[in-house]
């Protein structure tokens, strides 16, 4: 028989082992200080040299002339840009209250059956509108899933 297989006489359970104490940092590699990372390039020391030449005035008064012109050019630009725009803007304004008054004409003029079929002609429109990326999202989903 085994000592496994005989009944223990005892209450008591057995003595657990003794826990070991925590690991200690060794002594050197506390007083050590933390290593720093080795750059990955280092620079070289900088060299003593020639200083920049100084750029004539010549060349300065011709930057500073130029700078002014292309000044002058852009603010145009930008003014006839402006006028483009604005001009462009009251375009479609326009465009927009004739479409919106021929509309209005035509409305005025149709029948009430005729009313019904374009009222019901718009809401289908919306609803396909509104259906569309509710069916690729629940399609999405099901590709996904």
């Amino acid at each position: 028989m085994n000592a496994d297989d005989t009944p223990s006489t005892s209450a008591a359970p057995p003595a657990a082992a003794p826990k070991r104490p925590a690991r200690s940092v060794k002594k050197a590699a506390a007083a050590r200080p933390a290593r720093k990372r080795p750059s990955a390039r280092k620079s070289a020391p900088a060299k003593p040299g020639k200083a920049a030449p100084a750029p004539a005035p010549g060349l300065l008064d011709l930057l500073a002339s130029r700078v002014a012109e292309l000044g002058d050019a852009l603010s145009t630009l930008t003014g006839e840009g402006a006028r483009a725009t604005r001009d462009t803007y009251e375009q479609a304004a326009k465009a927009a209250r004739q479409a919106t008054n021929e509309l209005s004409g035509k409305w005025k003029k149709m029948d009430t059956s005729k009313k019904a079929q374009v009222v019901a002609g718009i809401l289908a429109a919306l609803a396909a509108a509104i259906a569309t990326p509710l069916a690729l999202s629940r399609r999405k989903k099901k590709r996904k899933g």
